[in-house]
């Protein structure tokens, strides 16, 4: 009986792990080396897989930048994003362009801002900015309405730069949008690297 009860609650548990990732759309990109990356994503959960079968960095906390080559208030964040790197070497950090880029464009942009982690070109026709910013739209619809005028200012701020952190086990952890200052980084890394 206790064998019955055992089998039972290991398949209620993989049930309720599987429940919070199912509704994740999958994208496909190229990095700059082109090398094949998926995602799987329903903006509050992330998983990142390269052409390798095998989960890529799904232990690691991850910071997704959202890059428009053309934006010069985004490339003033690559040095940030270098420097943080290479203060949290454990830390996964990728850009990913919010359209789909000629290789040699990329080439061009990685060379001359000296870009030192993976820049994540779209494989298909799928818009992963686009389908956040819709999933963001979608809770303020629902926001209480007391909590209305709040989350209407929210609405309006969200522009590039924009940020997505989640944690290593692939929650959202926080969103940043805007002007931000490195140091928020930094601290919101590292007190998910105490927490975990």
């Amino acid at each position: 009986m206790k064998y019955f009860y055992s089998i039972l609650i290991g398949f209620f548990l993989i049930a309720c792990g599987d429940h919070s990732h199912k509704n994740q759309i999958t994208y496909k990109f190229t990095d700059q080396e082109g090398r094949s990356m998926k995602i799987m994503s329903d903006f509050e959960t992330f998983d990142i897989f390269n052409d390798i079968p095998k989960p890529q960095d799904i232990e690691k906390t991850t910071l997704i930048m959202f890059l428009d080559l053309n934006s010069e208030d985004s490339k003033n964040y690559i040095v940030s994003m270098n420097h943080l790197r290479t203060s949290f070497p454990k830390v996964y950090i990728a850009t990913i362009l919010t359209q789909k880029y000629p290789k040699t464009e990329i080439e061009e942009y990685v060379q001359a801002n000296k870009v030192s982690f993976p820049v994540l070109n779209p494989a298909d026709n799928k818009n992963l900015l686009n389908d956040f910013f819709k999933k963001i739209n979608e809770s303020e619809e629902k926001t209480d309405p007391a909590d209305k005028a709040q989350a209407d200012q929210m609405t309006s701020s969200v522009k590039l730069p924009f940020f997505v952190m989640y944690d290593r086990h692939g929650k959202k952890y926080q969103t940043y949008s805007g002007v931000i200052p490195e140091e928020m980084f930094d601290h919101d890394i590292d007190y998910l690297s105490k927490k975990h």
